[in-house]
C-alpha cells in the first residue's frame, strides 16, 4: 500500500470487515495475556490441552495441580 493506511474505520457488521486496532485490542484475546475471556469458552467437544498451573485465584487448574 505504499505507506498508505486505512482509518476512520466504523463498527464491523460482518466477519470480513476491517477493524480498528482499538477494537481488536478490546474485543479479541491476545497471546501475551494482557485480555481476558469475558464470556464462555465453547471447544466443540474439543479438549483444552497444556494448561499452565495457575497463578491467581481465578485461573484454570490443570490436573497436575490437583494431584500435587
Amino acid at each position: 500500500m505504499a505507506g498508505n493506511r486505512i482509518s476512520h474505520l466504523g463498527e464491523p457488521e460482518q466477519s470480513n470487515d476491517a477493524v480498528r486496532l482499538s477494537y481488536a485490542n478490546e474485543f479479541y484475546l491476545k497471546r501475551d495475556g494482557t485480555n481476558w475471556m469475558r464470556g464462555p469458552l465453547h471447544a466443540g467437544g474439543f479438549q483444552v490441552i497444556h494448561v499452565g498451573n495457575p497463578l491467581e485465584e481465578q485461573d484454570a487448574v490443570n490436573l497436575r495441580t490437583l494431584q500435587a
